[in-house]
């Protein structure tokens, strides 16, 4: 993964959802606003992850 930029994007109601334990030390988390219409920078993907954590 190092040759990998590991960026977690979170808006607020999604962040108040992951358990306390879970570990983002690899991630460089960001907290985000949503802009309507707002473009992505052409060498960027923007991709919704469907599960970053098991709940157990």
């Amino acid at each position: 993964m190092e040759s990998k930029s590991l960026r977690l994007n979170l808006f607020p109601d999604i962040k108040k959802h992951i358990p306390d334990n879970t570990n983002l030390s690899l991630w460089q988390v960001k907290d985000m606003q949503w802009i309507k219409d707002c473009p992505v920078p052409a060498d960027e993907e923007f991709k919704r992850v469907a599960e970053l954590w098991e709940v157990e």
